[in-house]
């Protein structure tokens, strides 16, 4: 009998496997059969689309430096607004500056960001529906001090397992700071953090084992952020899809270490259970993203029991349809792990959805999907899954319908009478 145990490798890659090449849906792959494929496809077999994007990929803006696009005039200096707004530091910030500048990078951490691509994302000039993003420095992260945008929040987005050529992982999940560099360039910093030299390879146990690495090394490089007066902890938000919530719950649980001070907010869509729940065939289980990583965490859930973690994590849990299999995403037994991946991208197509519309998303807490279904939580609290979830409203498990496509947001329907959208 096929076993997630025992064949963790093949079912996790045939998942990514599928969005990334065609398969026939009445296809049986017994697990030898399945291996061999993948082998295969590896010595060489990408689609011609894969090279085509590939391709493009090469020439796209975000190979240039923050230095380079300032002397090219692409990005415009913003250090003159740091003149007078440096004078009225207030005392606890300056003692958070203190404390930051104090801290030193250890060597092994500074060879892990030294691994990583940091980029500062920025509307393009010359289309208002594309935004260009521009490699940070992490050597001499000061540098970055000239384009930030002073006393804006900053919004860090990060990618989970196997993002190119095998899943469109980091254009999925990345098209949320799209979102916010295009349409809120005036309301945040955007960061986007590139773990792909870790999370890039086939061996599942080898990508989660660097959870713990890379979150260390985004702490530190938060703490420089902080040290350089450009953020305060109480303004960062960080986003993570699958392995990346792990990661940025690992640098929420370092920064505090070390600053004895939150992260604001900490938001992880669909974390990845396995490693995170039990070793499985791994070699122990690793720490997961939980509530005390940050002073609000709200996690997303849409593939528990399959790739996503099936407990509570944050301080506010949402499970939309239950948290399992999701509308508009087709069951194919004869081929495990076909559409998981399917109902385990939900959770960034929700939250892209929920960044403008405040009324989206409504979902009721209830103790359970029984309780909620059978309309036992009409007098409870009621908070939005996505952006726009408040820690003002209690209640640790939040239920909710979605539709089957875009737009997802489904009208919250309590006592036979439907909320706004």
């Amino acid at each position: 009998m096929w076993s997630v145990k025992n064949h963790h490798f093949t079912w996790i890659c045939a998942e990514r496997f599928r969005s990334q090449y065609s398969f026939p849906q009445t296809l049986l792959v017994s697990s030898e059969s399945a291996k061999f494929s993948i082998k295969k496809m590896l010595k060489g077999g990408k689609s011609e689309n894969t090279e085509k994007t590939a391709t493009k990929k090469q020439i796209q803006p975000t190979s240039v430096t923050i230095d380079a696009a300032l002397s090219s005039s692409i990005l415009t200096k913003t250090q003159d607004q740091w003149h007078t707004a440096e004078m009225t530091e207030s005392k606890q910030d300056e003692e958070l500056i203190q404390k930051a500048s104090g801290i030193e990078i250890p060597i092994i951490v500074q060879m892990t960001i030294d691994s990583l691509q940091l980029e500062f994302w920025q509307p393009d000039k010359s289309n208002s529906e594309n935004s260009y993003g521009y490699i940070v420095d992490l050597k001499n992260i000061k540098q970055i001090k000239s384009v930030w945008k002073k006393d804006l929040p900053l919004k860090l987005v990060t990618h989970g397992w196997l993002p190119e050529n095998f899943l469109d992982e980091v254009n999925g999940v990345f098209s949320i700071k799209k979102i916010y560099a295009v349409k809120h360039s005036k309301k945040y910093n955007v960061l986007s953090l590139d773990w792909k030299k870790f999370a890039g390879t086939i061996l599942y146990c080898s990508a989660s084992s660097k959870c713990s690495d890379v979150g260390t090394a985004l702490a530190y490089i938060l703490i420089q952020l902080v040290a350089n007066k450009l953020i305060n902890p109480s303004d960062v938000h960080l986003i993570g899809h699958s392995l990346g919530a792990h990661v940025i719950g690992n640098c929420g649980n370092v920064f505090f270490e070390l600053m004895k001070k939150k992260v604001a907010r900490i938001t992880g869509l669909d974390p990845a259970g396995y490693r995170f729940e039990s070793s499985g065939s791994c070699l122990k289980p690793l720490r997961s993203l939980n509530k005390d990583d940050a002073d609000y965490v709200d996690v997303m859930h849409t593939s528990s029991y399959v790739t996503g973690h099936t407990h509570l994590l944050g301080t506010s849990d949402y499970y939309p349809n239950n948290g399992g299999s999701q509308p508009g995403c087709r069951n194919v037994i004869a081929f495990p792990g076909f559409t998981l991946i399917c109902d385990h991208s939900r959770a960034y197509l929700f939250y892209r959805e929920s960044i403008d519309n405040e009324n989206s998303f409504k979902s009721l807490e209830c103790d359970s999907w029984e309780l909620f279904t059978s309309n036992k939580c009409a007098h409870n609290n009621i908070n939005n899954m996505g952006h726009h979830s408040s820690p003002k409203i209690t209640g640790t498990k939040f239920y909710l319908h979605t539709n089957a496509e875009a737009p997802f947001s489904k009208e919250l329907s309590i006592d036979g009478k439907k909320t706004k959208k």
